[in-house]
C-alpha cells in the first residue's frame, strides 16, 4: 500500500509537470539483527528426552514383541551425527565407522533430518519409517539422537534408527 501511494504521488507531480520533493521514508528494518544464543545445557537435556522417548515409543509400538537394543550400534550411530550435519562425513567414512558391526550383522537404517518443531512430529517422523514393524524374535534396535543448536534456538534434529540382524 505504501510502494503504491509513493508510486502515484510521483506519477501526479509528473503529469502536472511540477517537481516536488516526497517526504524521506525511513526504514522499519532493524539495523542490526541481534539472535540470543541457544542454551546448550536445555538443548543436551532435550537430545536425551528425545532419544528416550523414542526408544520408549518403539518399545511401545511393538508391544507383541520384545525390543533388544544394541548399544554398541548406538554408539556408533552417535560417532556419525555431528559430523553429518557439519558435511563432513562421507559415505565411505560411515561404512568404515560401522565397519565392524557390518560383519557380524545385517543393518538395515538411516539417519534422518529434521528441524525441532515439536516432540510430535519427530515421533511421528519415526513412526512413518516403519521400523518398528520388523517381527524376526533375534532382531536388535539402535537409536540414536543428536540436536545441533543455532542461534535464537533453531534446532537441527538427527535421528539415526536402525534394525540389526546376526549373521549366520
Amino acid at each position: 500500500a505504501i510502494l503504491v501511494a509513493i508510486t502515484e504521488a510521483v506519477v501526479s507531480t509528473q503529469s502536472t509537470g511540477f517537481t516536488r520533493s516526497l517526504p524521506k521514508l525511513s526504514t522499519v528494518q532493524v539495523s542490526r539483527l541481534e539472535y540470543p544464543e541457544t542454551n546448550l545445557e536445555a538443548v543436551q537435556n532435550l537430545e536425551n528426552n528425545l532419544e528416550k522417548m523414542l526408544m520408549d515409543k518403539i518399545m511401545e509400538w511393538r508391544e507383541r514383541h520384545v525390543t533388544r537394543w544394541n548399544r554398541h550400534c548406538r554408539v556408533l550411530m552417535k560417532q556419525i551425527l555431528p559430523r553429518l550435519e557439519l558435511g563432513t562425513m562421507t559415505e565411505d567414512e560411515e561404512q568404515s565407522t560401522l565397519a565392524e558391526l557390518l560383519n557380524s550383522h545385517n543393518v538395515t537404517g538411516f539417519p534422518m533430518n529434521m528441524r525441532y518443531a515439536d516432540a510430535k512430529t519427530i515421533v511421528e517422523s519415526v513412526f512413518s519409517t516403519n521400523v518398528h514393524v520388523a517381527e524376526d524374535p533375534a532382531v536388535e534396535f539402535a537409536l540414536s539422537v543428536y540436536i545441533h543448536p543455532y542461534p535464537n534456538n533453531v534446532l537441527s534434529v538427527w535421528i539415526y534408527v536402525a534394525t540389526l540382524q546376526k549373521k549366520y
